[in-house]
């Protein structure tokens, strides 16, 4: 079952320089060549949301930022972060096999600037980041709004997915609350990735 489900499994492209495959899957020869072991985790690329946050990864200037990743799943988008030159990214999720994926992940990628932690973003309360990277649900991101304000600068950069077109606005209504004001937003079969930075 596994070998067939895995002859199924292919690389994902993301851009000319970036591809995500599996362990299984020869080398590429992209400079952004990323390994993620596909387990019950969320985050092997295949998704529009993953996709959508990897493009603003790769548009963001992430030289020398401190960053976190609330819900980070295989630890894909921290792994790309340190590739794109973050000084130091903090990896949170409350799913343990999120947690052991992501170290696993690390390893597998020759990360040396994340910190793995078994947390909601409660346990990132006292710190402060240039960058926030979240892809949950709706629900999960809108309990999560609150301590993305705690836990910013006054130019900290947001970028979130895991919902529809037609909740955005309801989302960008939601984080002015939390004085976040939206900047652009991608979107890809429905799916939305949206940026926003702290005033």
């Amino acid at each position: 079952w596994n070998e067939e489900w895995e002859k199924n499994y292919d690389p994902v492209e993301i851009n000319q320089s970036c591809t995500i495959r599996a362990p299984f899957h020869k080398a590429s020869n992209k400079s952004y060549d990323i390994i993620i072991k596909p387990e019950m985790s969320f985050g092997t690329g295949h998704h529009e949301t993953t996709q959508l946050m990897i493009d603003f990864l790769f548009e963001q200037n992430l030289e020398n930022k401190k960053i976190c990743d609330v819900g980070c799943g295989t630890g894909v988008l921290s792994i790309i972060a340190e590739k794109r030159g973050a000084k130091k990214i903090d990896a949170v999720d409350i799913d343990v096999v999120c947690y052991d994926s992501t170290i696993d992940n690390i390893k597998r990628n020759d990360c040396k600037k994340i910190n793995t932690k078994q947390s909601s973003s409660d346990g990132l309360i006292g710190n402060n980041y240039d960058i926030i990277l979240s892809n949950i649900t709706l629900n999960n991101l809108k309990s999560n709004f609150e301590n993305f304000k705690k836990i910013s600068n006054q130019s900290t950069i947001l970028i979130i997915s895991g919902f529809y077109k037609n909740d955005l606005n309801k989302v960008n209504l939601m984080l002015k609350k939390f004085e976040f004001e939206l900047l652009d937003y991608k979107i890809k079969n429905n799916w939305v990735a949206s940026r926003y930075y702290c005033s």
